[in-house]
């Protein structure tokens, strides 16, 4: 971390008379105490919870707003996050993603999933059905209704989609129901 490596040198004058602890500034200290004492001055608005720092009682006041300000900048995800840590995460895993796919460079073109080699995507699709469940919003096929339940956790304006026990998508347009029945307008 950088800032334990690179200002390790610093002082900090603020020692806590409990444990000994040294820190570089008051509010520091402060914050600190409040592990041994257990004073929790910051309240939620919403639920009563209290907190030891303000920082901890904004970010949980997300949780009641639905503000989400850490907005993941990679194209077709749009992803946000209630805290800064959780994004960074988040492009971790992108990262990640992306690095597999350097290895990975055979894509099949039905599911995405990429293979290291030409044989082993032969073996994939070879193995594969045709998928029949479309994505209402973004039109992404799947092979079965699991993975396009899965899939559409990550659209929000789905909720209400999802909480169906079955799924039926119309074959002209992106509706989906409840029942197969219901599949022709």
């Amino acid at each position: 971390m950088h800032a334990r490596d690179a200002h390790r040198s610093e002082t900090k004058p603020h020692q806590c008379q409990q444990c000994l602890k040294s820190f570089s500034s008051n509010h520091q200290l402060v914050q600190h105490i409040r592990v041994h004492t257990g004073e929790k001055p910051y309240r939620c608005s919403y639920c009563d919870r209290r907190f030891k720092q303000l920082s901890h009682v904004q970010q949980h006041t997300r949780l009641h707003t639905g503000e989400r300000p850490y907005r993941c900048h990679v194209p077709e995800c749009g992803r946000a996050f209630i805290q800064l840590s959780n994004l960074q995460q988040h492009l971790r895993n992108h990262d990640a993603q992306l690095e597999r796919a350097k290895n990975r460079p055979f894509q099949c073109a039905i599911c995405g999933k990429g293979f290291a080699t030409e044989s082993s995507l032969r073996t994939h699709t070879a193995k594969r059905r045709a998928p029949t469940h479309a994505c209402p919003v973004c039109g992404k096929h799947y092979v079965n209704e699991g993975s396009l339940r899965k899939h559409l956790a990550a659209h929000p304006e789905t909720a209400h989609i999802t909480s169906a026990l079955r799924m039926w998508p119309c074959s002209i347009c992106p509706a989906v129901f409840p029942h197969e029945t219901g599949t022709t307008h």
